[in-house]
């Protein structure tokens, strides 16, 4: 844990000595991370960050003050963070595969679940407001799940890649420069060349599919909306099925070949 505080506020222009931990750490991780938010704020053009290390991985929890027209971002925000856990885990060059989005928000290292993001935006009139990005990573423990139709099976970066030494303190410090890389990029010239990208590390066009209701799993009465093989992902991130007549804007998918 003294690695991660290290690594996390000694960046410059901010720089703390961390001493050895004693009594409750997460008061003192919290306390570090605040006045390390300071150089974040100006950096990364974000206004907070939450970082829960837990056994298994890490939960990050960034918000991004936008107040912009949410017709010059359309769904970006969506995009950015699954994009910016694959740059990250690109930066590890002997990962052995390249990881690929599974639609919407998973990301897989061949068959297995080794990330799934989440974002939340605030709108006021034309107006983003604010955008929370919520990214989970399994990186040393693969987290115990019932197994299902409707349950990709999970994976862990030390399991999946075991001759690759990737601590919490190196990926999520990958993960925060490319956080703020995609970011910028959004800003700089809009959705499409997010979109071009994720449609690139896509894992699901080509494929054949079945889209069911997001209740599939929970609930037994749930239908399934259409199957056949991904043709296209839309800039609305709908998917495009050579047997679906019209594009399929939300569902739970899983893969049928």
């Amino acid at each position: 844990m003294g690695e991660l505080l290290h690594l996390l506020l000694t960046a410059e222009p901010f720089v703390i000595d961390i001493q050895p931990m004693v009594g409750d750490w997460s008061k003192l991780f919290q306390a570090c991370v605040s006045a390390y938010l300071e150089h974040l704020l100006d950096r990364f053009y974000l206004s907070l960050i939450l970082v829960l290390w837990i056994k298994p991985g890490i939960l990050l929890q960034v918000r991004l003050a936008e107040r912009r027209l949410a017709f010059r971002l359309g769904l970006g925000l969506s995009m950015l963070p699954s994009l910016a856990v694959l740059d990250a885990l690109d930066q590890f060059d002997t990962l052995g595969q390249a990881p690929r989005i599974k639609w919407v928000n998973d990301v897989l290292l061949g068959n297995r679940k080794v990330s799934g993001v989440i974002t939340s935006t605030l709108t006021k009139g034309d107006c983003i407001e604010h955008a929370v990005l919520g990214i989970g990573i399994n990186v040393a423990t693969t987290p115990e799940l019932p197994s299902g139709k409707f349950v990709q099976p999970p994976g862990s970066l030390r399991e999946l890649a075991p001759d690759i030494l990737i601590t919490l303190p190196t990926i999520l410090a990958r993960l925060l420069e490319s956080l703020a890389k995609r970011h910028a990029q959004l800003l700089e010239h809009g959705p499409g060349a997010l979109h071009a990208d994720y449609v690139r590390r896509s894992s699901v066009i080509g494929r054949e599919v079945e889209i069911w209701e997001e209740t599939a799993g929970e609930r037994d009465d749930a239908q399934l909306i259409v199957a056949g093989r991904v043709e296209e992902i839309l800039p609305d991130l709908s998917l495009r099925l050579d047997g679906g007549a019209e594009p399929v804007r939300r569902g739970r998918l899983i893969f049928a070949d």
